[in-house]
């Protein structure tokens, strides 16, 4: 009996261990399962529903106070001080190779001073520059790229041929300025003018000036690429690459003149020596008016020159006449601001 119940004893303990050991198996069993189909349901939703790139960097753009510092030209003239004007936009290499666009501030045109401010809130940097400045040109759209030349900054700059007539100043976007900031963290630019400017008065009754034409009697270079050489508190200077050799003023429907207080005209040129003078075509109703002048004539950076008056044509020529302005005695050059 004793064995009996021991046997009995031992055998119950064996059935109960053996039922746990199902158990655990069958739990075991069922867990596994269940990591299975998660990972299966996690590994779908990785694949329909794949996780979000992160947005690419971007560089903060920092405010520019735009000063100009040549006091006789811009982008408008107000009794010849330089004002920026509502829309004006600039190109501004933030010390790399890669230009970012520029706009006036709202309510900061009318000024001598303004703040210039980005037209995006993203900007992906180029390459680095060589000297660490930023570089700022005016008018965005000419505005090409920006290199290093020796210790001077290179920028190349598309300059139109064709110019719009603005009453008592020049067309928006045809005077070029470039403006080089002290290091790259300052964020003040004095900009300076690239081109000079021709200025001619009209005075003549029943003509309407439809536009005017203006050429160098040699065939200066007047517009197209130019390569335009800066540094910090330097003046810029210029290398004319591709040319055209005349620029047009368009007048659109036409400018009426009088003869009693006439019309002036303001063309930027590029600062150069015409060495035969210059020939200037007003285009008009009745036909074409010519008027040259023979001398040699100097175009400055930053500087008006301003040529005598424009009256009592003899007649129209057509465009074949050479009628002059008179001899330098009668009229010496000077500089008007």
């Amino acid at each position: 009996m004793k064995t009996n119940i021991q046997g009995s004893s031992t055998d119950t303990n064996m059935n109960s261990g053996k039922l746990f050991i199902k158990r655990m198996l069958q739990v075991t069993s069922m867990s596994a399962v269940a990591c299975v189909l998660a990972f299966g349901c996690d590994k779908t939703n990785k694949t329909t529903e794949p996780e979000p790139e992160p947005e690419p960097e971007t560089q903060v753009m920092p405010e520019f106070t735009a000063t100009i510092n040549d006091n006789t030209t811009k982008t408008t003239l107000k009794d010849h001080d330089v004002i920026w004007s509502e829309g004006d936009k600039v190109a501004i290499f933030l010390n790399s190779d890669k230009a970012v666009e520029y706009k006036v501030k709202e309510g900061s045109g009318g000024n001598v001073t303004t703040t210039l401010v980005p037209t995006t809130s993203k900007y992906e940097s180029g390459r680095p520059l060589a000297k660490e400045a930023n570089i700022a040109v005016y008018p965005y759209d000419n505005v090409q790229w920006c290199s290093m030349d020796n210790n001077r900054f290179c920028v190349s700059i598309n300059i139109p041929d064709k110019q719009t007539y603005s009453p008592g100043t020049f067309g928006y976007g045809s005077m070029p300025m470039v403006a080089v900031s002290k290091s790259k963290e300052d964020t003040k630019l004095s900009f300076k003018n690239i081109y000079g400017v021709l200025k001619f008065r009209m005075k003549m009754d029943n003509v309407t000036v439809k536009s005017i034409d203006v050429s160098g009697n040699n065939n200066e270079k007047m517009a197209g690429v130019v390569f335009v050489y800066c540094s910090y508190g330097e003046d810029p200077s210029i290398e004319m690459m591709e040319s055209k050799n005349q620029l047009t003023l368009d007048c659109g429907k036409g400018i009426d003149i009088n003869s009693t207080d006439g019309v002036e005209f303001y063309i930027p040129v590029p600062p150069c020596t015409f060495t035969k003078g210059i020939t200037v075509k007003f285009v008009t109703n009745g036909g074409n008016i010519v008027r040259r002048i023979t001398d040699e004539l100097t175009i400055k950076r930053s500087i008006i020159l301003s040529m005598p008056d424009v009256t009592s044509a003899p007649g129209f020529s057509g465009g074949n006449g050479t009628e002059g302005l008179g001899e330098e005695n009668d009229y010496p050059y000077s500089w008007s601001y």
